[in-house]
């Protein structure tokens, strides 16, 4: 009984602290409203009903507002709100921004609203990407030369990449680039940096004897000079930016083409700055076909190969998991990284403990490796996450927004991987994954990594519940199932079930 009461108690509780919450809100706005249409009346002449909800923070600001004449925005409470917009944007569509009213002025609180609104909506924000972009390029910068980023100096800084991004347009007459948005970030930070003409050249430059320094390959560093970094391990939470917001190699024309200097980025190509003319095609690639349908789909040969021959095709290949070239990056795990497939979330440098650990993790390494040799319209947005961390091993997207969820099973003996291993069967784990690969598609955007319309595509069909599961065997293992989702309705199109 006692536990019940308690129970009861604790639910009238919170049901009171969201009703104040609510007053706070509405009393503030009110408050501005009364103070825009009174500004030169005494706010002890406030009507009581919406004075006595004000907390003393707006009350505060209520009066910095009368005596300004205008709201002005507090930077603190401005930093942190724009941290849940940038760095948790599934989370922004419920704060209450007008509990903040008198403490954003109109311009943030405008700018902040209309992420709001297009994040409920389900649309896409170019304005806020490109500012999500330039503000994880400060704090990676601020991360990597060791300002603590909920300092008063970062603080600082955030805000005047954002007042140059914001003039930005009006002063070069364009709309800003990946570039662009990578200077504003630098340049944000450099007053805060070392000397670039001792510590910065030493630090990123080869010595004499031709060894290149450590934090000239570190992916977190943004050079003030010369260079542009990316990629980085998986983080902590904010403030400091997640790598799952690294900033990869954009995609060139095949999705996981690697970019060629001088040619345009796909910001570019996408619609964020100036339009280049549109580049053919690649060779051989032809015009998708229309299909419907869970077993058309994953047939469909928009790729070299059906993921069905693929996979039947994966066991015959003794190097399948490796790339040739001297472009590869360097794991501590021993697998060279196909660079047009990026950093993985946890860092290049990243080896588990365990030996099985270990395993399974160049499985995920050498099957990234393998979709972009064999599927260059795909675009791998997020793979190698730390051991006992849960959702897919691989999440790419193709240049029609379609999604693939891949999950690498790793067995060190001869295993034919069959329709019962494969992955996300239960529908926690399903849902799960497919809000992982929201977070994940997110996060690409904003580094620029995918652009603005196929992510746009890719949300929607994961919100609408179309997407493709590969399970791949790895290692030893051979073969592996194809489960084709429409509008949330599973069904395994590969391997075939017998009559």
């Amino acid at each position: 009984m006692r536990a019940r009461i308690a129970e009861v108690a604790a639910f009238a509780q919170r049901r009171a602290e969201r009703q104040w919450r609510k007053q706070q809100s509405a009393a503030g706005v009110a408050a501005l409203d009364w103070l825009e249409k009174h500004p030169d009346t005494s706010l002890a002449a406030l009507p009581w009903e919406v004075r006595d909800w004000l907390a003393p923070d707006q009350w505060d600001a209520l009066n910095r507002a009368a005596i300004a004449g205008r709201v002005e925005t507090d930077p603190e409470v401005h930093d942190l709100v724009d941290r849940w917009a940038v760095y948790r944007p599934h989370e922004l569509a419920e704060v209450d921004l007008d509990r903040y009213r008198l403490l954003l002025d109109d311009r943030d609180y405008g700018r902040l609203g209309a992420a709001q609104q297009a994040r409920a909506e389900g649309r896409t924000d170019v304005a806020q990407l490109r500012w999500a972009h330039t503000r994880v390029g400060v704090d990676r910068a601020l991360d990597a030369i060791g300002v603590d980023t909920d300092s008063p100096e970062a603080i600082t800084a955030r805000a005047e990449a954002r007042d140059w991004l914001d003039s930005f347009e009006a002063i070069e007459g364009r709309a800003p680039v990946g570039s662009d948005l990578d200077d504003i970030a630098r340049r944000a930070v450099e007053p805060l940096g070392p000397d670039p003409d001792s510590a910065a050249e030493a630090d990123t430059g080869p010595t004499d004897d031709g060894q290149i320094p450590p934090l000239a390959g570190d992916p977190n560093i943004i050079r003030v000079q010369g260079g542009t970094g990316g990629g980085g391990s998986r983080g902590s939470p904010p403030p400091r930016a997640p790598s799952t917001l690294a900033q990869r190699p954009p995609p060139g024309p095949g999705a996981n083409q690697p970019t060629v200097p001088g040619l345009p980025t796909l910001i570019d190509k996408m619609g964020w700055g100036r339009q280049p003319p549109p580049s053919p095609p690649p060779s051989g690639t032809q015009p998708a076909p229309k299909t419907a349908g869970p077993a058309a789909a994953a047939s469909h040969k928009r790729s070299p190969q059906a993921l069905a021959d693929w996979l039947g095709e994966r066991g015959q290949r003794p190097d399948r998991d490796q790339i040739a070239g001297a472009d590869g990056i360097e794991t501590a795990a021993g697998v060279r990284l196909d660079p047009r497939i990026g950093e993985p979330a946890a860092g290049r440098d990243y080896l588990p403990e365990n030996e099985s650990h270990r395993k399974g993790l160049r499985g995920e390494y050498g099957l990234a490796n393998d979709i972009a040799r064999q599927f260059p319209d795909h675009t791998v947005v997020e793979f190698g996450r730390k051991a006992g961390e849960h959702g897919p091993d691989v999440v790419s997207v193709n240049r029609e927004g379609e999604v693939t969820l891949w999950d690498s099973k790793w067995r060190g003996s001869d295993t034919s991987i069959g329709a019962s291993r494969r992955a996300h069967q239960t529908d926690s784990s399903f849902e799960a994954a497919g809000t992982h690969t929201i977070h994940s598609i997110e996060a690409a955007m904003a580094s620029g990594r995918l652009s603005p319309e196929a992510g746009a595509k890719a949300l929607k069909n994961v919100a609408n519940g179309n997407m493709t599961i590969v399970t791949a065997g790895t290692g030893s293992a051979r073969n592996g199932v194809v489960e084709q989702i429409v509008g949330g309705e599973r069904a395994v199109v590969h391997p075939e079930r017998r009559p």
